[in-house]
């Protein structure tokens, strides 16, 4: 599958308004960058914070996919 760097389409493609894509994206980059120290404490002190990041991951990966089926992107583009 080829990975386009500039793509017109996009927002039609997945099925969102401009508004709906930038506050997904922004949920996901919080989640992320709230991920990365969590998992660095738990990785270098791994009695703090157990399974915090994987609660985490698990949760976004559940609305990830969801959001996936509700587009049609899952669909359309299996991953």
């Amino acid at each position: 599958m080829k990975m386009k760097l500039v793509d017109f389409n996009h927002l039609t493609n997945v099925g969102e308004t401009y508004w709906q894509h930038l506050h997904w994206c922004l949920y996901s980059s919080f989640v992320l960058i709230t991920i990365i120290p969590i998992a660095l404490i738990h990785g270098f002190f791994p009695v703090f914070l157990a399974n915090v990041p994987d609660k985490i991951m698990v949760r976004y990966l559940r609305k990830f996919n969801n959001r996936r089926v509700k587009t049609g992107q899952a669909e359309r583009r299996p991953v």
